[in-house]
C-alpha cells in the first residue's frame, strides 16, 4: 500500500483505530500507533548522487560521481563516511577531517546537518518535481562553509549532541519537561540509540524511543512540530496546546463543545498558524473546507498530507527519529 493512500485513511490505518471522542480516554497510545507504518517510514530510501565540488578538486583526475541510498528519516551525517572514502584523496591532506568546513548543497542551497534528509528533500524539491530531480543531485564542499545558514559539523559528537537535544526539547514540549529522559535515560541506552541512528538499525533505535514518543493524548501537553519551506532557510514552531479534556466543555453550559483533543487536525493548525496561506471556503456541498491562498504543496514524510488527518494521529505515526512533526510547504 503507497503511503499517500496510508495517510489518506487516516481515521482506521491497518489495525490500529485513532481514539475517538467518546472513548479516547480509555485506550493506550498503542491504540493509535501504526507499528506497520513506522517500519515503513524507516526503511524510506532516497536515491542521492553526490559529486565533489569542481573548484575543491585538488587532482587532474576527476573523481567519480557517488551514488547512494539515502534513509529519508536519517542524517547527512549517516553517508558522510561513504563520501569521504570517495572524495578524500582529491583533497590536500590538511582538509581531510577539517569536519567544520564540510558541508552539503544542492542548487546553492546549503544542506542541514541536524535535519533529516527527507524533511530537507520535500522542503526543496518537492512532489511535483520529484521525478525530475531524482537521484538527488548534490554537491560536497571540504571548505567554505556558509556558517551564517548552517550548524558546523564540530567534530564527530557534534551529531550526538544535537540529536539528543532535539530529542529533548520534543520531548520537554510534549510533556511539559524533558525530566523522563534526563532522569531515566541511561548513557548504554543513549549510546544503543545513537548506534541505532549510525548504522541505520531499526530495532536498536525504537528499543530505546518507543516509550519516549508512544505517548496517549490525555500525557500530552502541546505538539512538537515544525514546518519548513523552500522559501526560508530556518522554520517555524507553532505552539499548540493539546486540549486537555476538562477543557473541551464550556464554559458557560454542561454541554460538550465539538472539540475534543483528538479531532485537532493539521488544517486547524495551518490555519491558525499561517493565515495568508490558508482560508476556511464553502465547497459545492456547503462545507467548511481549507484552501490555499497561493500554489504550493504540504507535505508530511514525502506525501502530499490531507489536511483533515487528526494532528495527535500525525505526531505518533508521522513523526521523524527526533519525535518532531515536520511538516514542509514547498512553493511552486
Amino acid at each position: 500500500m503507497e503511503q499517500s493512500q496510508l495517510l489518506s485513511q487516516s481515521s482506521v490505518i491497518n489495525t490500529h483505530p485513532i481514539p475517538q471522542a467518546a472513548r479516547f480516554e480509555r485506550l493506550d497510545a498503542a491504540d493509535a500507533v501504526n507499528l506497520e507504518l513506522r517500519r515503513k517510514l524507516w526503511e524510506g530510501l532516497l536515491p542521492v548522487k553526490v559529486d565533489l565540488a569542481l573548484n575543491e578538486i585538488n587532482s587532474s583526475e576527476t573523481p567519480r560521481s557517488l551514488y547512494i541510498m539515502a534513509p529519508r528519516e536519517n542524517y547527512f551525517f549517516y553517508i558522510l563516511n561513504e563520501v569521504k572514502w570517495l572524495f578524500d584523496s582529491y583533497r590536500p591532506t590538511d582538509k581531510v577531517d577539517a569536519y567544520d568546513e564540510m558541508w552539503f548543497e544542492f542548487n546553492n542551497t546549503p544542506l542541514k546537518w541536524n535535519v533529516p534528509i527527507g524533511v530537507q528533500f520535500d522542503a526543496l524539491v518537492g512532489i511535483a518535481m520529484k521525478q525530475r530531480d531524482l537521484p538527488w543531485c548534490l554537491t560536497f564542499h571540504y571548505r567554505g562553509f556558509p556558517e551564517e545558514q548552517v550548524l558546523k559539523l564540530e567534530g564527530l559528537n557534534f551529531f550526538k549532541f544535537h540529536f539528543i537535544n532535539a530529542l529533548k526539547e520534543s520531548h520537554s514540549l510534549r510533556m511539559g519537561s524533558a525530566q523522563e529522559i534526563l532522569a531515566n535515560m541511561q548513557k548504554k541506552d543513549e549510546t544503543r540509540m545513537i548506534d541505532g541512528l549510525r548504522k541505520h538499525n531499526y530495532e536498536n533505535f525504537w528499543e530505546i524511543n518507543q516509550n519516549l514518543c508512544d505517548k496517549h493524548i490525555t500525557e500530552l501537553k502541546k505538539y512538537a512540530l515544525r514546518v519548513f519551506t523552500n522559501v526560508h532557510h530556518t522554520y517555524v514552531q507553532p505552539n499548540i496546546e493539546v486540549l486537555k479534556p476538562q477543557d473541551a466543555q464550556s464554559q458557560d453550559s454542561e454541554e460538550p463543545v465539538s472539540q475534543n483533543p483528538s479531532s485537532l487536525t493539521l488544517g486547524d493548525v495551518l490555519l491558525e498558524t499561517f493565515p495568508r496561506l490558508f482560508e476556511s471556503v464553502l465547497n459545492d456541498s456547503g462545507e467548511v473546507e481549507l484552501a490555499k491562498k497561493r500554489n504550493f504543496e504540504v507535505i508530511v514524510q514525502g506525501v502530499e498530507a490531507d489536511m483533515n488527518t487528526p494532528l495527535y494521529w500525525l505526531q505518533l505515526n508521522m513523526s521523524y527519529l527526533d519525535n518532531f512533526l515536520y511538516v514542509c510547504l514547498h512553493f511552486l
